[in-house]
């Protein structure tokens, strides 16, 4: 025979309905005229609907293809190619009551076909999470809210995959969170009596179970310059944050449990300090409460960062040190300096010398003083002085020889080579004393001697130039020079 003819079998068009969502089910099918009262929804939208929906399973013995998996040899429903006329598509939906979705929660049932596999059969599980909802569309092609395909056994439609021995499958994966319904399809293109496809398959043993609904928890992002940022979730569960904007952890939380979110590693390259707010008790923690949580929010300022660095060689006073051409820094003594005014991280800063010592004079100078900020004070900027030295000379006047020496402190002596403007090799730092002497008068026979006026006093900010040396001196009883 083209295909096993069954004895005539109830027939179900019965209207959804919804009842209380549920977080258990165990539906052995000992009665299937039971289910309509319990929850569930049989809709056949098969084109065209055929002579059978979803009926009450025909066991060996009542001249049916096998037995139930368990319970009564009855004790399981069945679909068969009768679901449509002639020639068709079977679209014959069995809708399980109104799920309750949460933390593990898993179907698994048990299905089989007729053997021999001679036309080919599928199954469908597919998921809506809208609630209550039965709609499943107008007809064969249509799906309505049951959008998501669990599982689709034999979706190619060949023969020799839909198993002929009763065989478990499981599905998880589902929702953490809300209601919805998970329906069993029975979905065969090409079917009916004359058709390529579909024979007779049944369903028994459906098994649901969940626990607590789960939720996540997440928020917005601001102020975020720098990278390396990381949340936590309860002390685990890093989560890197590249941006501004919102964030989810991937990991859910029990309804009714705490949570807390926290910085695990603050942004560096800008370097920030990234603070946790809002949530239900405003510094990103609380309790979920049936629904995500969406309001916590993190609020990342960049660091400021001091310049400073040391300053060596300072004798005079007024030394003057600008940050960034402003931020007038006086400096009195030798040692380390630091500008009281931060700087952003990242920021360029330019440590200058805006006013050079005096009393004594001095030329102070800056190395190490231009950069960017990069995550840390910064300590090594050097300001080196040293004391601007003067040059001490005059002139001589009425040399008739050569060989008169002159000396400048305990330097050594310089020739003097006849009349005139002269200057000691020597520079001497300003402040320094000086004292011009005769090292050597000229050799005898030279009209007089020479002797020095104006030649000592303190270096005082400019070179000594009124040193005068008159040679033409004779000394008389009582006489000690001009």
């Amino acid at each position: 025979m083209r295909k096993l003819i069954l004895m005539a079998l109830a027939m179900y068009f019965l209207s959804p309905l919804s009842g209380s969502a549920v977080t258990a089910v165990n539906e052995g099918f000992d009665d299937n005229t039971t289910l309509a009262g319990n929850g569930w929804s049989l809709q056949n939208l098969s084109t065209p609907v055929g002579s059978t929906s979803w009926f009450q399973g025909t066991n060996v013995a009542a001249g049916g293809p096998f037995d139930a998996y368990d319970g009564a040899a009855n004790a399981y429903i069945g679909a068969n190619y009768n679901n449509t006329g002639n020639t068709g598509t079977i679209s014959n939906w069995l809708m399980t009551p109104t799920l309750d979705f949460g933390n593990s929660a898993s179907l698994s049932f048990y299905t089989r076909k007729v053997s021999p596999d001679a036309y080919a059969d599928r199954l469908e599980v597919r998921l809506s999470t809208n609630g209550a909802s039965t709609n499943a569309g107008t007809n064969a092609t249509t799906v309505g809210d049951f959008t998501t395909v669990e599982l689709s056994i034999n979706p190619t439609l060949v023969t020799g995959v839909y198993p002929t021995v009763w065989t478990q499958y499981t599905i998880s994966g589902l929702p953490h969170n809300g209601q919805g319904r998970l329906a069993f399809r029975y979905y065969v293109t090409g079917a009916g009596f004359s058709g390529s496809n579909s024979d007779y398959i049944g369903i028994d043993r459906v098994v649901y179970s969940t626990g607590a609904a789960e939720y996540h928890v997440g928020g917005n992002v601001s102020g975020l310059a720098g990278s390396g940022l990381t949340l936590q979730l309860n002390g685990a569960n890093d989560l890197p944050i590249a941006a501004d904007g919102t964030f989810t952890f991937p990991q859910y939380v029990t309804d009714g449990a705490i949570y807390a979110v926290t910085v695990s590693a603050q942004p560096t390259n800008l370097s920030q300090t990234c603070t946790v707010s809002g949530g239900g008790m405003g510094d990103g923690s609380g309790v979920i409460g049936g629904a995500d949580v969406t309001n916590v929010q993190v609020n990342c300022t960049t660091n400021s960062f001091f310049v400073g660095g040391n300053v060596s060689g300072l004798a005079g006073s007024g030394l003057t040190l600008q940050l960034n051409g402003a931020n007038d820094l006086p400096v009195a003594a030798d040692g380390t300096f630091m500008f009281p005014n931060s700087l952003l991280d990242g920021s360029s800063y330019t440590v200058t010398v805006s006013a050079q010592p005096t009393n004594l004079n001095q030329q102070c100078a800056v190395t190490s003083g231009g950069g960017n900020l990069a995550g840390s004070d910064v300590t090594n900027v050097a300001v080196t002085c040293t004391t601007n030295t003067y040059v001490i000379s005059g002139d001589v006047l009425g040399l008739t020889a050569p060989g008169l020496m002159l000396q400048l402190n305990n330097l050594p002596p310089m020739s003097i080579p006849g009349n005139g403007p002269f200057a000691f090799p020597f520079a001497l730092p300003d402040g320094t004393a000086y004292s011009v002497t005769v090292a050597t008068q000229p050799p005898s026979g030279s009209l007089g001697i020479c002797v020095v006026k104006h030649g000592s006093g303190i270096v005082a900010g400019s070179d000594v130039a009124d040193v005068l040396v008159p040679c033409d001196v004779i000394f008389i009883d009582g006489f000690d020079g001009p």
